[in-house]
């Protein structure tokens, strides 16, 4: 029986196609959180997962499909992470205080932020390498918040009037802005910057609104 090539990569083990799609993107995920978005190609992903390039072109037609597949599997778990966190407070807004709503809110997409590492570095540090697709949707995403929060806030307003009233448009873009950060902080320090003391700082700052 003649030897088996140096250096051939060992043959991957068949497995159904919705898990090596599955497969594969986990394998791009790691790659962009740990080493950025231009070394998502589709060798090193093929490197990553642990099978041969044409695995990989068997289940991707290119780097982009493979992206823009990644891209949505992951934004719309983010999102609906912070959405449901969003709903559960508005209904709530009626019998809560507005500390606690915060609170809840703020720890529930904080706590979804440190449960998956990989995804929200996917989003939150989408810079240098990054397609132009993951920008766009990133940024229709944050329209999305900042409507699902200017909601929640106006009803908060009305249960709970301010004066002199609140820009709630403006309140909910530096929200969302402060949001990112803290995600930013948890992801990169997170013996630093836990969840406890960035909730204890949304609180305080809210607290310094008229």
């Amino acid at each position: 029986m003649p030897a088996q090539a140096r250096g051939r990569r060992p043959y991957a083990a068949r497995m159904p196609a919705a898990e090596r799609k599955q497969q594969l993107l986990d394998a791009a995920l790691q790659i962009i959180a740990e080493r950025g978005h231009n070394k998502a190609t589709m060798d090193n992903v093929a490197e990553q997962a642990g099978v041969t390039k044409p695995v990989v072109y068997s289940v991707f037609n290119s780097r982009a499909e493979l992206l823009g597949t990644l891209l949505a599997r992951e934004q719309q778990a983010a999102i609906t992470q912070v959405l449901d966190a969003l709903d559960a407070a508005r209904v709530d807004v009626e019998c809560a205080k507005p500390d606690d709503l915060i609170e809840d809110v703020t720890r529930a997409y904080l706590n979804g932020v440190a449960a998956a590492p990989y995804r929200w570095r996917c989003i939150l540090f989408a810079v240098e390498g990054a397609p132009d697709e993951l920008r766009s949707a990133i940024d229709e995403a944050r329209q999305l918040l900042r409507r699902r929060l200017a909601a929640l806030l106006t009803s908060m307003a009305a249960k709970h009037p301010m004066s002199p009233p609140v820009d709630i448009d403006l309140l909910a873009h530096s929200l969302v802005t402060i949001g990112e950060m803290m995600g930013q902080l948890l992801l990169n320090t997170p013996d630093r910057y836990d969840v406890d003391r960035l909730v204890s700082f949304t609180k305080t700052m809210l607290r310094l609104l008229p």
